[in-house]
């Protein structure tokens, strides 16, 4: 063990590992980063037209092929922290990235399609959820509970939190 995985109570009854704590801290200053370039940078804009209308942004003579670009190097860039932190408290596995992107997309489904702030909201909803059920079930179960959800949002809720239902304008 290092010191970066002991835990240290934080309030009584609640501990937290350092590296988790340091992975919380990260992830705040990435989504806000994220959330800032955006809405606040022409690129950031860009990225946003193209996702919702690629052939209008030819007419502002942006060239969508260069935006994708972008949006790609900066999706690239963002995973590195979260697969540092991965790495640091689970170990390497080569498997561990088709699970990381069923629970990301369980989690972007269930926050709401094309809504940041959703897919974030979505993925702590499903974290305490399993979390949740770590405390009254088996740990096998954990991650059922996350696909439990996303089937009750997909019946219930099928546009997710922060998603515009299908046709809304």
């Amino acid at each position: 063990t290092t010191p970066l995985s002991h835990s240290l109570q934080v309030v009584p009854g609640l501990f937290i590992a350092p590296v988790a704590a340091i992975a919380i801290v990260v992830a705040v200053v990435c989504f806000t980063g994220l959330t800032f370039y955006l809405s606040r940078t022409h690129t950031g804009m860009a990225m946003r037209a193209l996702s919702e209308n690629p052939d209008l942004i030819r007419v502002f003579g942006l060239d969508p092929g260069r935006v994708a670009q972008y949006a790609f190097a900066i999706g690239s860039a963002i995973v590195v922290p979260g697969a540092i932190f991965t790495a640091m408290t689970a170990g390497l596995n080569p498997a561990v990235g088709a699970h990381v992107m069923l629970i990301s997309l369980a989690a972007t489904i269930v926050g709401g399609i094309g809504s940041l702030r959703g897919a974030a909201c979505g993925g702590l909803l499903l974290g305490l959820a399993e979390n949740l059920a770590l405390w009254r079930l088996d740990p096998q179960w954990s991650e059922a509970v996350t696909f439990v959800v996303l089937f009750l949002f997909i019946i219930f809720r099928p546009a997710g939190f922060f998603g515009r239902p299908y046709g809304a304008k």
